[in-house]
């Protein structure tokens, strides 16, 4: 099966530690935590679906981030899938159609890997430490 691969790369919260003050002075922006990159596997046929789903998450997600609310904040993640809300509507939607075209007609099949894929899109987007885990 061709896979429509997506690379998530999420930066570590910042480290409360102060940044490096000549780095600062010469505009860079330093972390001190790491970075951890993440790689999902999704399926060609519904890759074109749910690729708007996990660009809401990502701008949704960057435009509440502050005041103390990371990626992995419950509150965050509540308010951004209720933003983005339509957009997975219509990415299960597109998903579901898109299969059943290609003739795939499992019913409970088609659900299971639209709504398993959904879940890995949203935890790397939101809750990428939660993915490191295996949540």
């Amino acid at each position: 099966m061709n896979l429509f691969f997506v690379s998530i790369v999420a930066a570590a919260l910042i480290s409360q530690d102060q940044p490096n003050e000549n780095a600062s002075e010469q505009g860079a922006i330093v972390s001190e935590g790491p970075v951890v990159s993440y790689t999902l596997d999704i399926p060609d046929e519904i890759g074109f679906a749910l690729a708007p789903y996990a660009q809401c998450l990502s701008d949704e997600s960057i435009e509440r981030q502050g005041n103390g609310r990371f990626l992995g904040n419950p509150s965050l993640i509540t308010e951004v899938k209720n933003a983005c809300a339509p957009v997975r509507d219509e990415a299960i939607f597109l998903a579901a159609t898109a299969l059943r075209v290609q003739q795939r007609e499992d019913i409970d099949s088609n659900r299971e890997l639209i709504f398993t894929t959904l879940a890995q899109v949203e935890t790397l987007m939101l809750n990428p430490g939660g993915a490191e885990n295996g949540n």
